[in-house]
């Protein structure tokens, strides 16, 4: 936002060009062409692969390297003809006849000082986060940390349901656990969140923002970890659509006049104030999930955890849905965490995937590699 208040192409010909206006000059220009050589480019190259002499995945280094130097090959000769022309028209409006002034349109004010400042810091802020990442991260708990955590059923007789997880799940990240049937990942989710953990025997630790689980108060837990279930319609309790809405936030007491901005901020962001005074009983299954996600969301959790959240839904409704949830988390920052088997939909977006096999974690890295893990594993997955 300060880049764009303060160094548009046109004020940087402004408020630099008055010292330096033959290089500020050409950094405007180099500004304006770039636009037009990566379009130029993705020109080339989109013409070459119609008639089958692009960059096909099945090329040797030597045939990708022969296209490369054909695409890089055009784009000089075009960009040396457009500078030809440039240039006869730069002389032809009296370039390089005296010493070039500087037309002021903008002038330096207070406001654009600020802004440039501002924007300095950021960088600079910025590029020291970057080198110090790594040391940074140690010191900011993440979300959840999963430290040899065990457990079992009472009537499995002692065999683990979970069997020595460690996890971390960092703030802001899109995590999916996937793994058969009964490998434990609805048991590790439940686990989250203290309410509704299965009883049986536990040994390891939870860490939430760095806190044990279980010391984290169970208003804190409703308000900041969202849960969304299977079924659509075992989690509904209201009977219309605004008060369902509602519900959470009338469960954590939160005043009126924070109920309704709420309420109306959650109806427009999912786009259900057309039937925000339906019944909830002649909504369709996805628009009854629908409702259970922006009915969590509506007490702005930090971690929206979901299990199997389509597995009632039909394709284009659950493809809708995990729309829903990837915008969630990344215009919100939302941690999600979220099992699901259609992972054809998922796996472009998250930042990583775990696997769970027989309670224990086989496999936890980003979707590109857990594919060579497992097969490194000989696992059948």
């Amino acid at each position: 936002g300060c880049y764009n208040k303060v160094l548009t192409s046109d004020k940087f010909t402004c408020l630099f060009g008055h010292l330096i206006p033959s290089i500020s000059l050409l950094l405007v220009m180099v500004f304006r062409m770039v636009p037009n050589f990566i379009r130029k480019t993705q020109q080339i190259i989109g013409a070459r692969k119609s008639i089958g002499k692009g960059f096909s995945e099945t090329a040797t280094t030597k045939d990708k390297i022969q296209d490369g130097g054909t695409v890089l090959g055009a784009l000089t000769s075009w960009a040396l003809e457009g500078s030809v022309v440039t240039g006869d028209s730069m002389r032809a409006r009296g370039y390089g006849t005296a010493k070039r002034s500087s037309f002021m349109i903008y002038r330096m004010t207070v406001t654009d000082c600020i802004l440039l400042a501002v924007m300095l810091v950021l960088i600079g802020a910025t590029i020291v986060a970057a080198c110090l990442g790594q040391f940074v991260a140690e010191f900011v708990p993440a979300h959840f940390q999963i430290k040899d955590l065990s457990f079992s059923y009472p009537t499995t007789k002692g065999k683990k349901s979970l069997d020595g997880v460690n996890l971390s799940i960092e703030k802001g990240a899109y995590v999916v656990l996937c793994g058969k049937s009964g490998s434990g990942k609805t048991t590790l989710l439940r686990q989250l969140k203290s309410v509704l953990a299965p009883h049986g025997k536990k040994t390891g630790e939870i860490l939430f923002n760095g806190t044990p689980i279980e010391k984290v108060s169970q208003r804190d837990q409703s308000a900041k970890i969202g849960y969304v279930m299977q079924n659509p319609d075992d989690q509904i309790v209201t009977d219309k659509v605004w008060h369902e809405l509602a519900f959470g936030l009338e469960s954590l007491g939160c005043d009126q006049k924070t109920m309704r901005a709420r309420v109306a901020e959650m109806a427009c962001y999912f786009g259900i104030q057309d039937w925000f005074h339906r019944e909830v009983a002649n909504l369709s299954g996805g628009q009854k999930q629908l409702l259970n996600l922006a009915s969590i969301m509506a007490m702005q959790p930090e971690v929206l955890i979901l299990d199997e959240p389509t597995s009632q839904l039909d394709p284009i409704a659950a493809s809708d849905f995990l729309n829903t949830v990837r915008k969630i988390n990344i215009e919100l920052g939302t941690t999600v965490i979220i099992t699901e088997h259609r992972l054809e939909d998922i796996f472009p977006y998250a930042d990583r995937a775990i696997v769970m096999d027989g309670g224990k974690v086989i496999a936890n890295d980003t979707p590109r590699n857990i594919g060579k893990l497992l097969y490194e594993q000989k696992n059948d997955m």
